[in-house]
């Protein structure tokens, strides 16, 4: 995976530079765009691991034995996730990103005085202009049409479930009940479909390979994904503050129901249930972060959680033990979970 960021990230970089130029022809007297368009590529290159472009390049080169010749619909995948961060940051309200400030912050810090209404709604229209770079990729593309055609439907089938499971995500923040299968459903959607099931299928049909292994990518890609959020919401609540980079406890914070806040609500004690309500959708004092930790532990919501992403985790193995995919890709794909499984941020 380091090795194709370092080749992919080159890619990206020249197709900033390329878009920049384009740009420059048309709107070189608008400042205002031109700092939109600054945050963007900062926030595009600064991080992130190129996780959806290599799943795609991975079962890409499963089918071919060959790189991807046309990384277009690769830059694609990773643009809607910058997309989505930066919508994602205007629904959390988010300060930083990436180690860089969040495009709407930009714009309300250095252009519009601290108007928070016209910062966030600058960032929001640059977000979809994102989202539009993503559909010309596709269509820029060298790739025959009916194969554009096949990944731009599955393009359009993920867009569809990252979308609806951050509706669902929203909504539960909002809501003091939740069950057990809503959760699971926000992370198929939100997370295994948007990070693994559909890149992968992406991948395939790009490289015009046989439809079944649409099917191992969704099954695969589900317990992969699953297990990946539930160990990502572990690591809010568990994890070294010095590790994630992440204020402890934020998703208690925000009112995220995870698998771990349900099992206390189903499972604890009224005294457990009290305490999590207290800090619920509120500011947690640093004198509360081990109490609350400690409940965690106390009520069997981690051993819970733990259970269910090895659950997962195992999963995954066992759908890739049955392919017959190359022994490079099983290769890769093995070093995938182990990464993530041993992951501490």
């Amino acid at each position: 995976m380091k090795d194709f960021r370092t080749q992919f990230d080159a890619e990206l970089t020249e197709w900033f530079s390329a878009k920049r130029r384009q740009y420059l022809a048309s709107y070189a007297a608008d400042p205002l765009f031109f700092a939109l368009f600054d945050a963007v590529e900062e926030l595009s290159i600064s991080g992130g691991k190129r996780v959806r472009p290599y799943m795609a390049a991975l079962m890409a080169e499963a089918v071919t034995g060959e790189a991807v010749p046309d990384q277009y619909p690769l830059i694609a995948l990773e643009l809607f996730h910058v997309f989505g961060l930066i919508h994602d940051d205007i629904i959390d309200g988010g300060d930083s990103r990436r180690g860089v400030p969040t495009v709407h912050r930009r714009m309300i810090d250095n252009h519009y005085n601290g108007n928070i209404h016209i910062g966030q709604s600058q960032a929001m229209l640059m977000g979809d202009l994102v989202f539009s770079w993503c559909h010309e990729l596709f269509d820029e593309s060298d790739y025959l049409p009916h194969v554009r055609g096949e990944a731009k439907q599955l393009f359009a089938k993920m867009s569809e479930a990252v979308m609806i499971g951050q509706m669902i995500d929203v909504d539960l923040t909002m809501q003091d009940d939740a069950t057990m299968e809503r959760i699971t459903e926000k992370m198929r959607l939100k997370t295994a479909s948007y990070t693994f099931v559909y890149p992968m299928q992406i991948g395939v049909a790009l490289a015009e390979g046989d439809p079944a292994l649409y099917r191992f990518a969704e099954l695969f890609g589900t317990a992969l994904g699953l297990a990946f959020q539930i160990q990502d919401d572990l690591l809010d609540l568990m994890g070294d503050e010095a590790d994630t980079g992440k204020t402890p406890l934020r998703d208690i914070t925000e009112g995220q129901h995870t698998l771990i806040t349900q099992h206390v609500f189903e499972q604890g004690s009224p005294e457990d249930i009290d305490l999590l309500d207290t800090y619920f959708r509120k500011d947690i004092p640093a004198e509360a972060v081990t109490p609350l930790r400690e409940m965690f532990v106390r009520t069997g919501a981690i051993t819970f959680a733990s259970a269910e992403a090895a659950r997962y985790f195992a999963e995954a193995k066992q759908v890739l033990s049955e392919t017959e995919l190359p022994l490079s890709t099983t290769t890769a794909l093995t070093e995938l979970i182990h990464y993530i499984e041993s992951r501490n941020a």
